[in-house]
């Protein structure tokens, strides 16, 4: 947090306003609340589109699974989360794509 409050003395970081706004809307049930963190829903769904990328064509999966990869490393240091949010929605994600697949191959 620091290191955003030093870059924001130089140069704008909305997330900083943004976090600040969800807070106070936390603590004093203000109109805007809803804080959400474990597991990452920024992580989840990236992988959910990296997962369906391969689908499409092997170089889609891995150009959006370097979109992932931002998201979470971007989640993190923006800190909207702690690295183990964007673990933890990684391993849910990636079992319910899978057998979400199963089920529809199973129904068709």
């Amino acid at each position: 947090m620091d290191l955003l409050h030093d870059f924001a003395r130089t140069s704008p970081v909305w997330a900083l306003d943004i976090q600040r706004l969800l807070l106070e809307g936390y603590q004093t049930d203000g109109p805007v609340r809803g804080i959400s963190a474990m597991p990452s829903l920024h992580v989840a769904s990236s992988v959910i589109m990296a997962l369906y990328g391969f689908s499409l064509g092997r170089w889609v999966g891995w150009l959006l699974t370097a979109f992932a990869v931002c998201i979470l490393i971007g989640s993190v240091h923006l800190a909207w989360h702690y690295a183990v949010d964007g673990y933890l929605a990684l391993l849910v994600a990636a079992p319910i794509w899978y057998a979400s697949r199963w089920l529809v191959r199973r129904m068709k």
